[in-house]
């Protein structure tokens, strides 16, 4: 359904929106597969601002804060299908290191990491709780698989009764 007084004009080199007779607006045609042409001015500012953001800047910040950060947001730029969809959790990330100092950044991350969750909101909790500050290694042992013997049921056998 068409819109009143609006027309669209398609070329083989561009696209033009008119609205009653006017041309308010013309792009380039773009016939790369699956790919987006934006034109940047008519970006709200928020996304503008969000443009000057790159993997290797976010990468850059990370370093300097210590590997395990690289690692996290390495993994979340990966967990999408295009980095930009990454960049708001990279940032927020990054930006707790104005809230806690390096070195409690880097061995949140190395928790969450370790337990499998390299996630704003795990890492966030690590920190709030300063989990961060206990021995990771020594939090392994205390958590291990080991099952508890508990010899006041005559029906309990143990591990040993099983080959």
């Amino acid at each position: 359904m068409a819109l009143p007084y609006s027309e669209l004009q398609a070329t083989r080199d561009g696209v033009a929106v008119f609205f009653k007779g006017k041309q308010v607006s013309r792009h380039a045609r773009s016939y790369r597969q699956g790919a987006f042409s934006t034109d940047a001015n008519h970006m709200p500012e928020a996304h503008r601002k969000q443009q000057q953001w790159t993997p290797g800047r976010l990468l850059n910040w990370a370093k300097a804060l210590g590997p395990n950060v690289v690692v996290v947001v390495q993994q979340m730029i990966a967990r999408k299908a295009h980095p930009e969809q990454a960049y708001r959790s990279c940032l927020g990330l990054l930006n707790l290191s104005r809230q806690y100092d390096a070195q409690r950044l880097e061995r949140a991350c190395q928790r969450a990491v370790a337990i499998g969750s390299p996630k704003v909101k795990s890492i966030k909790s690590i920190l709030q709780k300063n989990i961060d500050q206990l021995d990771l290694l020594r939090d392994e042992k205390d958590n291990s698989t080991e099952e508890p013997t508990s010899d006041d049921h005559e029906n309990i056998r143990g591990s040993e009764y099983y080959y």
